[in-house]
């Protein structure tokens, strides 16, 4: 049986910043309405994936589905770093 205190700890802050980036990036003008829409959908299977965490029986289906959340995570970070940088020399004044 998996320790639920143990999937809290790995939910609940990559629930925070599912939140984050939504707010961050699914709300700003400056995304590509093709590439927001890629993002959007890697963030909701990456919820799903958290969500599925939860259900995990044992600790063989939680280190899978671990594996599967960290590539997912790394993804969506390179994206979330990707849009930042763009975002960062849209907003620098040019001299």
């Amino acid at each position: 049986m998996v320790d639920k205190s143990k999937i809290a700890k790995l939910v609940g802050p990559r629930q925070k910043r599912i939140k984050s980036w939504q707010n961050e990036i699914l709300t700003s003008v400056h995304a590509q309405p093709d590439w927001l829409a890629r993002f959007r959908e890697k963030l909701e299977t990456y919820g799903l994936m958290l969500a599925k965490l939860g259900g995990s029986v044992n600790e063989g289906q939680l280190e899978e589905t671990l594996e599967k959340v960290y590539v997912a995570e790394r993804e969506l970070n390179t994206l979330a770093e990707d849009f930042r940088l763009e975002t960062a020399m849209l907003n620098t004044p040019l001299r």
